[in-house]
């Protein structure tokens, strides 16, 4: 899966911005380069006085007891530990809480 994304990258770095392979310069791993794209893509967003950006005062996570919030890291942790699929190489970025 990661070679593939490499070769994808590899294929389309030069036509829509992101890194590129270059030719070997000491006959090993071929040098990489950064090429941005070219086209700013500006959105508009909203005003913080269109919608209001605090939590709901009702949401589940403002009441938590420790208890639970201590279960909730604990199956968190379990999960990424046992069951979520990361590149043996990333393992070590994996957060735990």
């Amino acid at each position: 899966m990661v070679e593939r994304l490499r070769d994808d990258l590899r294929q389309t770095g030069d036509r829509n911005g992101g890194v590129s392979g270059s030719p070997p310069t000491d006959g090993g791993r071929p040098r990489r380069r950064i090429v941005f794209n070219e086209t700013v893509c500006v959105i508009q967003t909203f005003r913080k006085t269109d919608y209001v950006r605090r939590p709901d005062p009702n949401a589940t996570f403002l009441h938590l007891n420790n208890k639970v919030k201590r279960i909730i890291r604990q199956e968190l942790n379990e999960f990424k530990r046992d069951e979520m699929l990361v590149h043996e190489k990333s393992f070590a970025n994996t957060v735990f809480h």
